[in-house]
């Protein structure tokens, strides 16, 4: 359903503070250049061989600069492995956030009749469009958190969408009175696996390496696979067929 997957990647700032939190460190004085240089081999560090195989001397003799001078800037290696991706990440939350709040301003009523609203699923479908362009256009930081962040706080970025989109569709069913659960349709489980799945299906982009127009075209396709399905189990009879 269109709501439902407006739904699917919803996250509120205090859910995210934590893991963007230390992300960089500003040194008072910078030679310039070298923080560039720093991010840039660093990038390359990390795409090649994932956050615990990188090397910080590497990454330092590659810039042409100490390690020192690495740690006063960031902290450690995990700061500056989030000062590459933190920007990138801070701005899908935001984006995400500022349209999740306009959508839970409507009433129960009007949230039950989304899918009726060819208006509103014109503009879905150019929020979805500005998703996934936020996240080609910052696609190497994503890359970073899809393929390389094992060992970090960022190793389970996605966790965060997936826990608001089942607090939200909690939500939802409890405003709108649907008889999901106490008909016994579905369960909290089954939709804990089904934000997870539609969730980090939208990541798999990232991860098969899809060109921008491939990622537009299979995210409308799980869009739509996952909008029936939640449609099926949210209202049923208005998906059960003929003979």
């Amino acid at each position: 359903m269109l709501d439902k997957m407006a739904r699917s990647c919803y996250t509120i700032c205090n859910g995210v503070a934590n893991l963007l939190k230390g992300g960089v460190q500003i040194m008072a004085n910078r030679i310039a250049g070298v923080t560039e240089k720093i991010l840039e081999c660093a990038q390359k560090e990390f795409l090649e061989k994932g956050f615990r195989e990188a090397s910080m001397r590497t990454i330092a003799a590659n810039a042409e600069t100490t390690p020192k001078s690495i740690y006063t800037r960031y902290g450690d290696k995990e700061g500056l492995f989030g000062a590459l991706v933190s920007p990138a990440l801070s701005s899908l939350y935001q984006q995400i956030a500022a349209e999740q709040e306009s959508y839970h301003q409507r009433s129960p009523e009007e949230q039950k009749n989304l899918t009726l609203d060819h208006e509103f699923a014109a503009r879905y479908d150019n929020i979805e469009r500005a998703i996934i362009d936020l996240i080609y256009d910052n696609f190497t930081a994503f890359k970073l958190l899809v393929d390389c962040s094992e060992g970090t706080k960022y190793e389970h970025f996605a966790d965060t969408f997936i826990e608001n989109d089942v607090k939200y569709t909690l939500q939802y069913i409890e405003v709108t009175a649907n008889t999901l659960l106490s008909d016994g349709r579905g369960s909290r489980d089954l939709i804990e696996v089904l934000s997870r799945l539609q969730i980090t299906g939208m990541f798999e982009a990232v991860h098969r390496k899809m060109d921008r127009k491939a990622a537009h075209i299979y995210m409308k396709q799980l869009r739509e696979f996952f909008e029936r399905g939640w449609a099926e189990l949210l209202n049923p009879q208005t998906t059960t067929g003929g003979d």
